[in-house]
């Protein structure tokens, strides 16, 4: 290892909420776990347009407040990385 932290390709879904927030990948990342497992508790392939679009802004409304509360899930710290954890 080289010391530099290596990047993560992106899947679809990640991409997406990219697109649709404008957030960094990391979040994004963390964005599209949120929606996963705490906003739609299921898998996102039959969701529509809209639905998608209301979740991931929703899911990126509960990192807000999770970073604005100290409340942020390690594991999803992890995933943010030191950088963008308390952003």
């Amino acid at each position: 290892m080289n010391g530099k932290r290596s990047r993560v390709q992106l899947g679809y879904y990640a991409l997406e909420i990219v697109k649709i927030i404008g957030c960094s990948e990391s979040e994004a990342v963390v964005v599209e776990e949120i929606m996963r497992n705490d906003i739609f508790h299921s898998t996102l392939d039959w969701l529509t347009a809209e639905q998608y679009r209301a979740g991931a802004l929703e899911a990126y409304e509960a990192l807000k407040e999770m970073r604005r509360s100290r409340t942020l899930p390690e594991s999803y710290r992890r995933l943010l990385g030191s950088k963008d954890a308390d952003a």
